[in-house]
């Protein structure tokens, strides 16, 4: 399999854990705090430690950003009445800060709690 193939699988996969995210949580939103709890926090979070992952098996891809934002465009018919978008672009910086984290990261070797010590 070649990097191209591998790359897409992981593109998919994380669009994939996106869907999942923006379309179930809506369903435990049953005030307006638990609304505000699950997009300023549950979601982001979501977001920050996938990007972050795929940041350290792919390295900085932009592609990660734009469908962070996209994805979660429809939702904003659909479960949110249409106010929502100032999401969009919050929610594609922390996909690309997770990113660029979870490569430096793996760049570095720092923060790497499975590295073995070498004496």
């Amino acid at each position: 399999m070649n990097h191209a193939q591998y790359n897409l699988k992981s593109v998919a996969l994380y669009a994939l854990v996106l869907i999942l995210t923006y379309y179930l949580t809506p369903n435990v939103i049953e005030t307006v705090g638990d609304g505000a709890v699950v997009l300023l926090f549950i979601i982001p979070l979501v977001i920050l430690m996938s990007a972050f992952a795929f940041g350290r098996m792919d390295g900085v891809n932009l592609v990660i950003s734009l469908i962070t934002g996209l994805l979660f465009i429809p939702t904003i018919y659909i479960f949110y009445h249409g106010a929502g978008w100032v999401y969009v672009p919050a929610y594609a910086l922390i996909a690309l800060i997770g990113d660029i984290t979870g490569t430096y990261v793996y760049n570095t070797g720092r923060l790497q709690f499975n590295k073995p010590h070498r004496a």
